[in-house]
């Protein structure tokens, strides 16, 4: 396993021998008939193997086995032994290592069962995954190597943290993109049981955690989230455990968001793709009091905006992540609307800020696009709202305000 999924050189070869090792367990797990010669796991020398019958959420009861099944089991877990800091030097290869590994936890949650609580996966991809190695560093110009694919390891913990329990999900109900189903059918021999959310066993959550609730801890280093986040090596699970973990919970909603605003304020431009994704989709994910999130969120958000503004390469990806942002829902538009007066963007002069500061005053008012893009022909910006053509009253009170502000600095 060790030769032929990460030390060989030959991309064909790996990605060969792992579909052949999905292939065959598959095969095993749907024609294994456990009756007659079920055994537990516990049995013999598979003590590494063993399913505990004392997690009361799900299949509390030892997995029983066959020995088709069994051999399943032996090989999975001794993949799993090797996911520590010692097979770091091997990054390029990690695609078709853990591309076994996360079909596997598709299965189904027995599958993701022993996965948490008998090898802590995910306690051991963090591990692997926040490892300081110099041979995980981006490609230099020149370097013909393959890029770096961590894609399928995040994905493994995204599937894992997804079929676990939240902080609120007992009370409130399963996330909506929880992993709950199975990718095989029943086996014979082992009925289908009912789809549940699994228990996240401490230590995984807990550095699952790190970093999140305080993002950059006092000793200088990063939680995983963070630097998830910060590398982007995959989007998609990234999001997928954030929305998953603060679902109708804004505690956990808000220290997310505030890894995400605080790597606007201080990386680099080049950094914000990932961090603008994660806040938008926070901020339009369905809550209780979507209220109190705006209300608590987008004051830092805007701080952070302006922060940038001094910086000529921030501007132009802050400005239209901010448009974005202010008509993405009707809530954050009438945020936007009324309290205007208080972002201090609006006293830039810069140009480029200018120019977007319009088109975002626009963007706010649907109703007034039309009729001021008919009167900019004229060569003059209107002075007051009361040259354009008749409009609500609302809408007349909203665009007084806003091109209030901005004819006064324009």
């Amino acid at each position: 396993l060790h030769s032929l999924l990460l030390v060989c050189p030959m991309q064909d070869a790996r990605l060969g021998f792992g579909e052949l090792l999905l292939h065959c367990f598959q095969l095993c797990l749907l024609l294994e008939d456990v009756e007659g010669e079920a055994s537990s796991m516990t049995d013999g020398d598979s003590e590494d193997m063993s399913i505990s019958a004392s997690e009361p959420d799900v299949d509390d009861r030892p997995l029983s086995l066959g020995r088709y099944s069994k051999a399943v089991y032996q090989v999975v877990g001794l993949m799993l032994r090797m996911v520590t800091k010692d097979i770091a030097q091997y990054w390029r290869n990690f695609a078709e290592y853990f591309h076994v590994l996360y079909t596997f936890a598709t299965f189904g949650p027995q599958q993701r069962h022993f996965m948490l609580h008998d090898h802590h996966v995910i306690q051991r991809c963090i591990e692997l995954y926040t490892h300081d190695d110099h041979s995980r560093r981006k490609p230099k110009l020149g370097d013909k190597s393959p890029p770096i694919n961590l894609g399928y390891l995040l994905r493994l913990v995204a599937a894992l943290v997804r079929s676990c329990h939240t902080e609120v999900s007992e009370s409130v109900g399963p996330p909506p993109n929880s992993l709950l189903g199975c990718s095989l059918p029943p086996s014979a021999g082992q009925p289908k049981q009912a789809a549940r959310l699994l228990t996240i066993p401490e230590p995984d959550r807990s550095l699952l955690l790190q970093g999140v609730w305080e993002p950059g801890m006092v000793d200088g280093t990063k939680g995983f989230f963070e630097r998830l986040v910060r590398d982007n090596f995959n989007l998609d699970a990234a999001l997928e455990m954030a929305l998953h973990w603060s679902w109708e919970n804004q505690d956990v909603a808000q220290s997310i968001i505030a890894v995400c605003i605080e790597g606007i304020k201080l990386l680099e431009p080049e950094y914000f793709k990932p961090h603008f994704a994660i806040l938008l989709r926070l901020l339009l994910q369905p809550r209780c009091n979507p209220q109190a999130l705006l209300a608590r969120t987008l004051p830092r958000l805007i701080q952070a905006v302006e922060h940038n503004l001094k910086y000529k390469a921030a501007v132009a990806p802050c400005m239209l992540f901010m448009k974005q942002v202010a008509t993405a829902d009707e809530s954050l538009r009438q945020y936007f609307l009324h309290n205007l007066q208080h972002t201090g963007w609006l006293f830039s002069d810069q140009e480029e800020v200018r120019d977007m500061e319009l088109e975002l005053a626009m963007d706010l008012i649907p109703q007034a696009k039309q009729t001021f893009l008919a009167a900019v022909p004229t060569g003059n910006l209107p002075a007051t709202t009361d040259q354009l053509a008749p409009l609500s009253l609302q809408a007349t009170k909203e665009l007084q305000r806003v091109y209030g502000h901005l004819l006064e600095h324009l």
